[in-house]
């Protein structure tokens, strides 16, 4: 995980989903393990969980050198049997999809690797200049997301933006929990985002229980 604010909204996550942590019974799937610059591994979050690291290279993505976090190479748009159907406790998918070429196959095969009951956690940047790692497609709204991944019932989904090092997040869904606009830090107007330079879409959501 490359981004503050993707880790950020993971870890406020988990302060209210404790039981996340302690069940360590499934493996958790990182899509999108290999390091970068500013990545942090993903056992720096969950650090008694088993974490399989995926990716479409099995180097670094500056360095060019052998990558420890990734695991295992596929293209989550087709063959994935070298996961050889495992299913997984959770899923954590961030800024992947505006890399892939049909991310809705890819949304489809993450679900399929998702144990019902699971958690999925993903990223997509909104507001953001183009980056390649290799390329640049897409760029995907809050209503987008909840598209591709339609089996989900979602504890977040909304856009989230940085502003002088302050979190803001707003457009939340209207769980019974979630307030709108959602501020994790900052005070600044729910206007103010139509002005930031940088927004990321972040959505958690859950698979229907068997």
């Amino acid at each position: 995980m490359s981004a503050s604010i993707e880790r950020f909204i993971l870890q406020h996550w988990l302060t209210t989903h404790p039981h996340v942590h302690h069940d360590t019974t499934h493996r958790l799937l990182h899509v999108g393990s290999a390091s970068s610059e500013h990545s942090k591994p993903l056992s720096t979050i969950f650090p008694h969980h088993h974490i399989l690291g995926i990716d479409q290279q099995q180097t670094h993505w500056v360095t060019g050198d052998p990558d420890p976090e990734v695991h295992v190479v596929c293209d989550i748009t087709g063959d994935m049997s070298a996961l050889q159907g495992e299913l997984f406790g959770g899923i954590v998918c961030c800024s992947v999809l505006e890399h892939v070429q049909r991310p809705w196959i890819a949304a489809e095969n993450l679900c399929r690797h998702l144990r019902p009951g699971g958690w999925l956690y993903v990223t997509v940047p909104w507001i953001w200049s183009v980056h390649g790692y290799p390329a640049d497609y897409w760029r995907i709204s809050v209503t987008g997301m909840q598209v591709l991944f339609p089996g989900l019932t979602w504890d977040i989904a909304a856009h989230y933006a940085m502003r002088e090092g302050k979190f803001i997040g707003f457009a939340h869904t209207d769980r019974a929990h979630a307030q709108a606009p959602f501020r994790i830090r900052g005070d600044a107007p729910r206007t103010d985002y139509v002005y930031l330079a940088q927004q990321m879409v972040c959505g958690l959501g859950w698979s229907q229980s068997a």
